[in-house]
């Protein structure tokens, strides 16, 4: 990758990190990660409902066997929070029909903006709740899925994507990633995800950190 690319990178890396909340959101999206990373995940989806309370929530439901269990446990956990009609759940496929990763998770997140006549709802506004490590590869995957299906930037700014990280995690606490292939500290995880990064704008499934950027 490029030096520009490396930049535009670690600029959004910081960006993601403290961004603004926008005046309205429709969609909260949990991303998916181990059980040992979800409680801040879980505390942010609850904070999101009480500054906006006609928000929904969704999360993804992946076939045995597979670490990302979060639809079992989530939902009860968020119960006192959202009404069950507001909690959303997308089947992945199976992990033989396509590989589990981000990128797949969010072209599954995108089909469900598309189904606004099954869920009732037109999703324009969508905040990415995910592990602290894992927010930065959530949001680059998603804002590419939105290039590659609306050639961006001259499809009309539909959907706006943001990021909340608020509930505090410590960086030394060892947790599972990666379908459970790593475990590491959580910021050992961030330095890998720069590398995943680049890996998979190289394979071709994100787009530029400059497009990014510019969006």
């Amino acid at each position: 990758m490029e030096q520009k690319e490396l930049d535009a990178l670690w600029q959004l890396n910081a960006l993601v990190m403290i961004e603004p909340l926008p005046a309205k959101l429709d969609l909260a999206y949990m991303v998916s990660t181990s059980d040992d990373a979800a409680e801040p995940i879980i505390e942010n989806a609850k904070k999101l409902k009480k500054i906006y309370p006609k928000i929904k929530v969704a999360l993804a439901a992946y076939k045995e066997p597979s670490i990302y269990c979060g639809h079992k446990t989530w939902p009860e956990q968020l119960k006192e929070n959202y009404k069950p009609e507001e909690i959303f759940i997308i089947d992945m496929p199976s992990n033989h029909k396509q590989p589990i990763n981000t990128f797949t998770e969010m072209n599954y997140l995108y089909q469900l903006f598309l189904s606004h006549d099954n869920i009732g709802f037109w999703v324009n506004n969508i905040c990415l709740v995910a592990a602290q490590f894992h927010q930065l590869r959530s949001y680059i995957s998603l804002v590419s899925v939105l290039f590659k299906n609306h050639n961006y930037p001259d499809y009309p700014d539909y959907y706006k994507v943001c990021n909340f990280i608020s509930s505090p995690a410590d960086w030394s606490d060892i947790v599972t990633h990666s379908q459970g292939t790593v475990r590491a500290s959580r910021c050992e995880l961030l330095l890998n995800e720069r590398d995943r990064i680049i890996k998979y704008y190289k394979k071709g499934d994100l787009i530029a950190p400059s497009k990014v950027l510019d969006y």
